[in-house]
């Protein structure tokens, strides 16, 4: 996962636990940032203590207490067909409930098989993206079909709506350099903080999409640093200046940014950028006083009134033709699903 941080959160950043997360969200709300939240249900041990949950206690000979007594009927199991719907429905359920914690359009759960042990179904499933099985675990099952373990307690009777899609945006990149192919049929737009350690992670995403579809990709920087990042601002300001001696000076900062630069804001003071400058075998001159004068801080301002205005609310966010994507992993997902149609 690729992780999600908001400008007033009060959560403490620990990137390298939060692989499975969003982005770092924006500066206006802390959204639901779990974009495979299922894949935690992936745990073998879960099923384990699902099992235990719901298994009756073993109790002495003389305890009499209602909490460890034995049940006195053995639950009835279900039909092949109530099996087949719960099948169906449970597929279902499961989709939607990835979908609404923001999982990419076209991933699904597929429930393979129940089998009995003891008092319970063992059910076991696939994750499907692109038509390939991405991942697969199980849980259990009550046998009447209602409840449902996978972490956590779930009721497979409540009625899940799918959310309902963002519709695309037209965002402007009209006069931006870019990566990729010129003839890119599949344009990524990214709002993204140097700073931001999630937006490290993704940069390694957006590597792999580069060099696997060069040829069929478009990507697009917009600067989108967020306050609490005390480095933030200065690191987009030396990409934008290095960009002004030629884009690949400037892409040559953008890779050593996101390489030397942390989360903490280490790799990212002043010195660090008129370092970078000198060893990308940038005019030192040009880039010190455009760096010192903030001759490109005006550019960064635009970047950020731009992005907030079309809803951007964290970093990465990326826009793949248009649709939203927060996150690497589901940028990288959203890209091959359009290459592979």
């Amino acid at each position: 996962m690729d992780g999600n941080e908001h400008e007033h959160s009060h959560l403490q950043e620990h990137p390298s636990q939060h692989h499975g997360s969003y982005g770092h969200a924006g500066r206006r709300k802390l959204p639901p940032v779990a974009i495979y939240a299922i894949v935690a249900f992936v745990c073998l041990i879960a099923g384990y203590f699902a099992h235990a949950a719901f298994s009756p206690a073993t109790c002495p000979a003389n305890n009499s207490t209602d909490a460890c007594a034995a049940p006195t009927t053995t639950p009835v199991g279900l039909t092949a067909a109530q099996l087949a719907k719960l099948k169906a429905d449970m597929s279902e359920y499961l989709t939607t409930v990835i979908a609404i914690n923001g999982a990419p359009e076209g991933v699904t759960v597929e429930v393979k098989n129940f089998t009995k042990e003891g008092d319970l179904y063992k059910a076991s499933y696939d994750i499907m993206q692109s038509g390939q099985v991405a991942q697969s675990g199980s849980g259990y099952v009550t046998m009447d079909g209602t409840r449902l373990f996978l972490g956590s307690y779930m009721d497979l009777t409540q009625k899940l709506e799918m959310p309902t899609p963002k519709p695309a945006v037209n965002i402007n990149v009209s006069g931006r350099p870019y990566r990729g192919s010129e003839n890119g049929t599949v344009i990524i737009v990214e709002f993204s903080d140097f700073q931001c350690p999630y937006c490290k992670v993704a940069a390694a995403n957006l590597d792999t999409v580069l060099s696997n579809y060069n040829a069929s990709v478009k990507y697009y920087l917009i600067n989108f640093p967020l306050s609490m990042h005390v480095n933030a601002e200065k690191a987009s300001e030396a990409f934008e200046c290095a960009m002004l001696q030629g884009q690949d000076k400037g892409w040559a900062m953008f890779d050593t940014l996101f390489a030397k630069g942390a989360g903490d804001g280490t790799g990212l003071a002043v010195a660090d950028l008129k370092a970078y400058a000198k060893n990308l075998s940038l005019d030192t001159a040009k880039f010190d006083k455009c760096l010192d004068d903030n001759q490109t801080a005006a550019k960064i301002a635009a970047d950020l009134s731009y992005g907030e205005g079309i809803g951007v609310t964290g970093t990465p966010t990326f826009y793949v033709n248009g649709k939203e994507a927060v996150g690497g992993a589901p940028m990288q997902s959203a890209v091959e699903a359009l290459l592979k149609k």
